[in-house]
């Protein structure tokens, strides 16, 4: 398995590289409050910001 090193140092995250699926995402213990948990999935998050940013006049 292979892991690189993501997120910020507010933040600290493992991504798994491979194998890529299923998608894996680990986080430092102690930061557990620094990730949304609720449904994480950023396809979702940049559907999300394209419709607010579209639908704003």
């Amino acid at each position: 398995m292979v892991y690189e090193r993501v997120g910020t140092p507010r933040s600290p995250q493992l991504r798994r590289i491979r194998p890529a699926l299923p998608p894996q995402r680990f986080i430092l213990e102690g930061y557990e409050d620094t990730v949304p948990m609720d449904g994480y999935n950023p396809a979702q998050n940049r559907r999300s910001a394209l419709r607010e940013h579209f639908s704003t006049k």
